[in-house]
């Protein structure tokens, strides 16, 4: 796959989660939130790139400058799953508007892990110190910013899961309303019924005799 000219692998890998190639509303979603293919990916550095190390496209020439590839694939595979979680049949603007903020966060945190494998979690820091260089062994400082993000990403989901089970609630409450009105139905139209059959019942004949013939048999 990853031999295929760039826009043609661009395009597959933005399109290659099911959900998108099967699902109207899925598709409509993404195009609402298409800006994160273009400001968040990373810039093609080839073998320069720090992660390049990972990438099993960075010896390609013909991809420098462009998006990054990898990016784009995590955009699309987390944006379908956050997506899907939510629940198409009744998805809102604003839920749309934070999946695509959770897929944003979620790819700088990968970003900072990829990072991280290559430079390790302990890295080399030179300080001055009576006139000398030392070199001490200290925490990397994208461990750091790995956390904020992760902090940032248990928020989102966090006000994800609020809308969520608010809207649930709501749906809830709208289908119990639902079967009451229908509930409500059927006991008229039962005693409508009833009501139809007591007026067609025949009332018995009389034994006494009619005064408008005069007693006569």
């Amino acid at each position: 796959m990853w031999d295929l000219e760039y826009s043609v692998l661009l395009d597959e890998l933005k399109n290659r989660n099911p959900l998108f190639a099967v699902d109207e509303r899925a598709r409509q979603a993404r195009e609402l939130v298409s800006t994160i293919y273009e400001s968040l990916p990373m810039e093609c550095s080839g073998s320069a790139c720090p992660i390049a190390s990972r990438c099993p496209v960075s010896h390609r020439l013909d991809i420098l400058g462009t998006r990054c590839l990898l990016e784009v694939r995590e955009i699309t595979e987390r944006l379908a799953h956050y997506l899907k979680d939510i629940g198409l049949d009744n998805i809102t603007y604003t839920d749309i508007q934070v999946a695509a903020q959770l897929t944003r966060t979620d790819v700088l945190i990968w970003r900072i892990e990829q990072l991280l494998s290559v430079q390790g979690l302990v890295v080399e820091e030179t300080v001055v110190s009576g006139g000398k260089q030392v070199i001490r062994k200290v925490s990397n400082p994208l461990m750091a910013e790995l956390r904020s993000l992760m902090k940032e990403q248990r928020a989102l989901m966090d006000e994800l899961m609020t809308s969520r089970r608010a809207r649930l609630e709501r749906m809830e409450r709208e289908g119990r309303m639902e079967r009451d009105f229908v509930r409500m139905l059927q006991q008229m139209s039962e005693r409508a019924k009833g009501s139809v059959v007591i007026g067609e019942v025949a009332l018995p004949e009389s034994s006494e005799p009619n005064p408008l013939d005069g007693g006569q048999e």
